[in-house]
C-alpha cells in the first residue's frame, strides 16, 4: 500500500481543495487564494454579527450581514481584477479573474448561515440573544478549525500544536472584528 512523505500534501474534502474536473490536484497558490479568502470573510461576517448583536430590532441584521458578504466578495474580486493586471496578457488576466471569481467563495460561504439565523430572527423564531450566540459562535469555529485545514493541506500531522493554532487564529480574527465595529460604527 503507497504512503505519502511527510511533506506532500493530502488530499481534503471541500470546497477550499476542489477543482473540477475533480481528479486535477488544485496549484497550491489557489488553495492559499481560497483559504484567505475564507479567513477574510469569516472576521468581516462576524464583525458584521457583533454589530448587529443587541439590537432591539432585528428585522435588517440579515441585511447587513448579507451585504457584508456581498460586498466584501465584489471587493475582493474587484481589487483582484485591477491588480493582476500588472505584468499579464489580457488572456492570463482573464484566466486569472475567473480562478479568482471562484477563489473568493468562500467569502460568500461565511456568510449563509449567519443570514439564515438572523432572518429567522427577523422572523421572530428565534430568541435574539441564543441566536445571536449561534451566529458568532459559528464563525467562530469556522475560524478555528483553520488551523486544522492549513495543517491537513500542508500535510503536516495534526498536533495539540494545530489545535492552539486554531484558537490564536479565531482569537486574532475576534480582536479584529471587535476592532472593525468599535472604529467603524
Amino acid at each position: 500500500m503507497p504512503t505519502s512523505s511527510p511533506s506532500a500534501p493530502r488530499p481534503i474534502l471541500g470546497p477550499l481543495n476542489r477543482q473540477f474536473p475533480v481528479d486535477e490536484a488544485l496549484p497550491a497558490d489557489r488553495v492559499r487564494s481560497r483559504l484567505s479568502a475564507y479567513v477574510y470573510g469569516n472576521i468581516l461576517v462576524l464583525a458584521a454579527i457583533i454589530g448587529t448583536t443587541g439590537s432591539s430590532d432585528h428585522s435588517h441584521s440579515w441585511l447587513i450581514v448579507l451585504a457584508t458578504a456581498l460586498t466584501t466578495y465584489l471587493a475582493h474580486v474587484f481589487a483582484h481584477h485591477v491588480a493582476e493586471q500588472v505584468g499579464r496578457t489580457d488572456e492570463e488576466h482573464r484566466s486569472h479573474l475567473m480562478h479568482e471569481i471562484r477563489d473568493a467563495v468562500p467569502i460568500l460561504s461565511s456568510g449563509i448561515t449567519p443570514v439564515l439565523i438572523f432572518t429567522g430572527l427577523a422572523q421572530e423564531w428565534f430568541e435574539p440573544g441564543p441566536a445571536e450566540i449561534v451566529a458568532a459562535g459559528l464563525v467562530v469555529l469556522r475560524l478555528a478549525g483553520t488551523g486544522l485545514v492549513v495543517e491537513r493541506l500542508s500535510g503536516r500531522r495534526t498536533s495539540a500544536a494545530t489545535l492552539w493554532s486554531g484558537a490564536g487564529i479565531a482569537a486574532v480574527g475576534i480582536v479584529i472584528a471587535l476592532l472593525k465595529v468599535k472604529f467603524s460604527h
